[in-house]
């Protein structure tokens, strides 16, 4: 049995943490994205205003209570469901998610569903499945050029929708599982 991880709610007394600072994805655009995002106390790309500013909720997942394994949030916005023209439609989102560097398709010996991964997805959905107000839904934007993390959610059962997102030239494929 792999070791499960433990979940703590994200503070600004957190960001004094070494585990916090020291958080590090990889060095392609997206890991950078996240790491950065945990770790910076104020701007417009930060855990902290994030959760000030549209009440999305941040979580650290640690293994035995001492190792940062990942970052994850949870939010909420409104997406036309179905896509591409239905009503607007309140659903959960998943903002930022990331796994250091290190713990990245960890534990080995274990099976895909009780990796690290999975089961910080899996929080994310039991999350979301909690949110009554909103619509059963998860939706995402994954950056096209992340082929692991694509390939990940697609295993997970989220499908590709109609239209991908551009930001500063970079295009996020829009992504949405049903938790019904």
């Amino acid at each position: 049995m792999p070791p499960v991880l433990t979940k703590t709610l994200f503070s600004k007394g957190d960001l004094e943490r070494p585990e916090v600072q020291a958080f590090f994805c990889g060095d392609e655009r997206w890991a950078l994205e996240v790491s950065e995002w945990i770790r910076f106390s104020s701007g417009e790309n930060s855990a902290l205003e994030d959760m000030k500013k549209y009440g999305t909720e941040v979580w650290l997942h640690w293994k035995e209570k001492v190792e940062l394994v990942a970052v994850s949030s949870l939010g909420e916005s409104k997406w036309s469901w179905p896509p591409p023209k239905g009503p607007k439609k309140l659903i959960s989102v998943i903002p930022c998610v990331g796994l250091q560097r290190l713990f990245q398709g960890e534990p080995k010996e274990a099976p895909p569903e009780d990796r690290f991964a999975a089961q910080v997805l899996d929080h994310l959905i039991y999350e979301a499945k909690a949110k009554t107000n909103r619509e059963p839904l998860i939706g995402l934007m994954v950056d096209e050029e992340n082929k692991r993390a694509v390939r990940f959610y697609e295993k997970a059962g989220f499908a590709h929708l109609v239209k991908p997102h551009v930001s500063q030239g970079v295009t996020y494929l829009r992504m949405a599982l049903d938790i019904s």
